[in-house]
């Protein structure tokens, strides 16, 4: 892992992103060895250490990460995967095997927490790093 994802992470944080749920986290995000490492600012000029994590859960429901960038328009919609249908994929909605199928947008990032989960490990990175567009105004 690397110092674009760092950047990416710590831009995240610094347009309101709040990993987590935790108001406390600043836009000091280190990586070190597959690890990523979250700070507090802990006074007006010192950071403090406040836990490791690994990239998929940074991905995951919990860190709120999709939610944000889906709701602040951040997501990359013209990197597309799929041949015929660009901008809709098909889940089912509870995961067990029925008829019906709901649409899902790729706005919506219930899309994006499930193509992070089908990822590889080693995929991550690029997955994150390709898909979310950070514009400073």
């Amino acid at each position: 892992m690397g110092n674009k994802l760092e950047q990416l992470l710590n831009s995240l944080i610094e347009k309101g992103w709040k990993p987590f749920w935790d108001e406390r986290i600043v836009p000091y995000v280190k990586i070190d060895y597959r690890q990523i490492a979250f700070y507090k600012l802990c006074d007006d000029w010192m950071y403090q250490w406040l836990f490791d994590t690994d990239i998929r859960t940074v991905l995951s429901k919990e860190s709120l990460l999709w939610q944000f960038v889906c709701e602040n328009k951040m997501v990359r919609l013209e990197t597309d995967s799929w041949e015929n249908d660009s901008y809709r994929c098909y889940y089912n909605d509870d995961g067990y095997p029925k008829d019906y199928f709901f649409e899902m947008e790729r706005d919506d990032y219930r899309f994006w927490l499930i193509e992070s989960a089908l990822k590889d490990e080693s995929e991550l990175e690029d997955f994150l790093l390709s898909n979310i567009k950070i514009e400073w105004q």
